[in-house]
């Protein structure tokens, strides 16, 4: 989406016949679900000493290894964040929030223009801004997407390895 987000935006010639795309595209492209993570245990046990009780150093690497990740994607979560509210500084003054209302539905689902809604601006240096600023998400936005699938995948090996080493089911 933003991919095409940004080909809109970038081809002056395409901005006044397809408005309905980008009134839809500029609100889901932010929209960005945060890693959810439990890390209580982890800190408690590192935090009070006792992670010395895991004698086995390779068991204790893999944990500490696997906890390691989190705070990238953290820090990655930070920026984009920082990112989507420069975009929407910019987003406020070329879009129109009474369209932006209409396309809401039920359980904050977002849908299509039938039409093609004005723009409230056409300003080139405003469009090229946001689409700066689309091009910036994107990136973070890969970065936190390989991250949490290497954690996903880190996790799932992990919870392998400790069910093999301590016979658990």
């Amino acid at each position: 989406m933003l991919d095409t987000l940004v080909g809109i935006l970038n081809n002056p010639s395409e901005i006044s016949k397809r408005t309905g795309d980008m009134y839809y595209l500029v609100r889901l492209v932010p929209r960005l679900q945060p890693l959810t993570t439990n890390s209580r245990t982890f800190e408690q046990l590192k935090n009070s000493g006792n992670f010395r009780l895991i004698k086995d150093i390779n068991t204790s690497n893999k944990i500490m290894a696997y906890y390691e990740r989190f705070p990238l994607i953290r820090t990655l979560e930070n920026i984009n964040e920082t990112e989507f509210t420069e975009y929407k500084k910019v987003a406020a003054k070329i879009f129109d929030p009474a369209i932006f209302l209409k396309m809401e539905g039920n359980n904050d689902e977002i849908g299509r223009s039938s039409e093609n809604p004005p723009l409230r601006s056409s300003n080139n240096e405003l469009l090229q801004e946001l689409s700066v600023f689309a091009v910036y998400i994107h990136g973070t936005r890969k970065g936190i997407i390989g991250n949490s699938e290497e954690v996903k995948s880190q996790g799932a090996e992990l919870l392998r390895y400790l069910k093999e080493q301590y016979h658990l089911d």
